[in-house]
């Protein structure tokens, strides 16, 4: 970072103290103060991953780092313990469940959010950052900024790169045991995967009914890591109802070309707010991969400053949030 005072001791009357603290602010912001958390019960936060990461951020921002470790049970106690301390930046190791609970968490501490690659899909993590590893990222923090990045909002929660709507997204349950080899829960959960197509519900803007519908902040191929991240000023939206499983399998391979906005069977749209009204009294719902349950008459909402990250602003870990 270069700085833009002039080094030498100004002539007058301004004091040495003065001169000194305006010296030295660009070497503070070299320096940004620095807290580590690290979700231990996610996929990929093994042991070798936490030290590796404790000592690429010592060796960058010094042994004053503090650094937390966590099952996931108390993620947010963990979260404000370290906002105690109020660094510049946390950050984080886990999933997109964690570095999405960190960014609602922090955000209106006004602490920044670093979220590192260490779980199963790392959407948030690819969003800010590419491709590129938790070593190269923790490397380049120092050159970074706070800075505000756009998201969604539903029934009080918050997603920053995509949220699913509908029985589909039930899936996700299943995928978790398998994961955590749950066989009872899986052979459980088996029948009620021949039935998630019948409930439906209706979006603002269309008479159709819906059993599924997948909300993009900004294009929703970019939020799947299936084109390079763009810079998002609304919702991309893309709604379907599906009979059975087949029509979603065919549909892969044009999700893989980019040619699935000509399927028929799905209406895609942009907008700043979507209302979702189902007649049953919860709607299953993915926010950034993690399960949850939205109201009957949930309301999805664009927010240009939903989140504050830590922001890398060059070369392939460019950040496609707003300032």
């Amino acid at each position: 970072m270069r700085a833009e005072s002039d080094p030498s001791p100004p002539e007058g009357s301004t004091s040495i103290a003065r001169w000194s603290a305006s010296a030295l602010a660009p070497v503070r912001r070299l320096r940004p103060r620095v807290a580590a958390l690290v979700n231990v019960a996610a996929n990929g936060a093994n042991q070798a991953r936490q030290r590796r990461l404790a000592a690429y951020l010592e060796h960058t921002f010094g042994p004053s780092v503090r650094t937390e470790r966590t099952d996931g049970a108390n993620l947010e106690r963990s979260l404000r313990s370290i906002a105690k301390d109020a660094p510049d930046m946390v950050v984080v190791l886990g999933g997109d469940g964690t570095a999405r609970t960190a960014l609602e968490t922090l955000s209106p501490l006004g602490i920044a959010t670093a979220p590192l690659p260490g779980g199963t899909l790392n959407r948030i993590a690819r969003a800010l950052y590419g491709s590129s590893s938790a070593e190269r990222i923790i490397d380049r923090l120092r050159f970074g900024e706070a800075d505000w990045i756009p998201g969604g909002q539903v029934a009080g929660h918050k997603f920053f790169v995509a949220s699913g709507y509908g029985a589909p997204m039930l899936l996700s349950a299943v995928r978790e045991h398998i994961r955590r080899g749950r066989l009872p829960r899986i052979l459980r959960a088996l029948p009620r995967l021949s039935s998630v197509f019948r409930p439906t519900f209706s979006l603002s803007g269309s008479a159709r009914p819906y059993n599924c519908a997948i909300v993009g902040v900004g294009p929703i191929d970019a939020a799947f890591g299936l084109s390079r991240p763009a810079r998002a000023s609304s919702l991309e939206v893309a709604a379907a109802h599906w009979e059975n499983w087949l029509e979603p399998i065919t549909l892969a391979p044009s999700v893989l070309t980019g040619t699935w906005r000509r399927d028929a069977n799905i209406d895609v749209s942009q907008t700043v707010a979507l209302k979702i009204d189902s007649p049953h009294d919860r709607i299953p719902a993915l926010l950034d991969g993690e399960a949850i349950a939205v109201p009957s008459n949930a309301l999805v909402r664009y927010n240009q400053r939903c989140g504050l990250a830590w922001r890398i602003p060059f070369g392939d870990l460019c950040s496609r949030s707003h300032t």
